[in-house]
């Protein structure tokens, strides 16, 4: 199968990763700024996985190259694939003050708070006086999916790799692409089999809801549906909405405006498989 696009990388061509991948100093450069690969294997044994093959690279991504790689689970004795998604240009700075109680359990070296909008910071420069905060994706997104495990329909996690400022996330392969290039390239061409799936959806929306996290894609664009029984993984939570559903405010209205278009789209495909009967 070919590899497909998760979590809406950039892709490149696969003339191109055939080369990144064939030649070792290629290769080398597209993974100068992930982790060690032997503090990568280190996080893997800790959550029962032994590395049997090399960072195979599958896209540039928007942050940072994505790769795949070749694991053995100790615990089941199957071979299978993991991502691990680097973060290179994952922090964005600002030189805007920001309030918010500091949170204990974080990184070693990093001073870090939260604020209404959800995002965690760390403080670059602890003894400048205008201090710079930086919005830390992948502390954010491994938080996240750590909270999420139980859900059918998020990612299995692996953990999160630092080393200084490079990072990286380790997460289930999932084969197969997203929902919108599913439905646009026809893949999924069948609007009942859609309804069914955008229901899936729905129902992990909401539960992730509950547990005071908002996803923002009701596109599909990040959605990923797995190729052989179609189960849709909702892989786009570094950019979630964070707070209660319970609570009037912002958050409630972004969860129910994306509820709204979800049940829209359901309602819409399950038209068109009735006018199709």
């Amino acid at each position: 199968m070919t590899i497909e696009k998760q979590e809406n990388e950039l892709i490149d061509s696969p003339e191109e990763l055939k080369v990144i991948n064939s030649k070792e100093g290629e290769k080398k450069n597209f993974a100068e700024n992930a982790p060690d690969i032997e503090l990568v294997k280190a996080q893997l044994i800790k959550s029962g996985l032994e590395l049997i093959g090399e960072r195979e690279a599958l896209s540039r991504g928007v942050f940072g190259p994505l790769f795949r790689m070749k694991v053995h689970d100790l615990r089941t004795g199957e071979d299978k694939y993991v991502s691990e998604r680097t973060f290179v240009r994952n922090r964005y700075e600002s030189l805007n003050p920001i309030s918010g109680d500091e949170e204990d359990g974080k990184r070693e070296d990093s001073m870090v708070v939260s604020t209404d909008s959800g995002k965690t910071y760390k403080n670059l420069q602890k003894e400048s006086d205008n201090d710079a905060i930086i919005v830390d994706h992948l502390y954010d997104e491994a938080a996240v999916l750590d909270d999420l495990q139980e859900l059918t329909g998020v990612p299995e996690t692996y953990g999160a790799v630092y080393q200084g400022e490079k990072g990286s996330l380790l997460e289930e392969f999932i084969v197969g692409s997203d929902l919108q290039e599913a439905m646009m390239s026809h893949e999924i061409s069948d609007s009942l089999e859609l309804a069914t799936i955008w229901e899936k959806i729905k129902n992990v929306y909401i539960e992730a809801a509950k547990r005071g996290y908002v996803g923002l894609d009701t596109t599909g664009t990040t959605i990923m549906i797995d190729a052989d029984n179609h189960q849709p993984y909702l892989t786009d939570w570094y950019n979630c909405s964070r707070g209660s559903i319970e609570v009037d405010g912002p958050v409630k209205r972004q969860y129910l405006a994306g509820l709204k278009a979800i049940d829209e789209r359901i309602s819409e495909l399950s038209s068109w498989s009735t006018v199709a009967a």
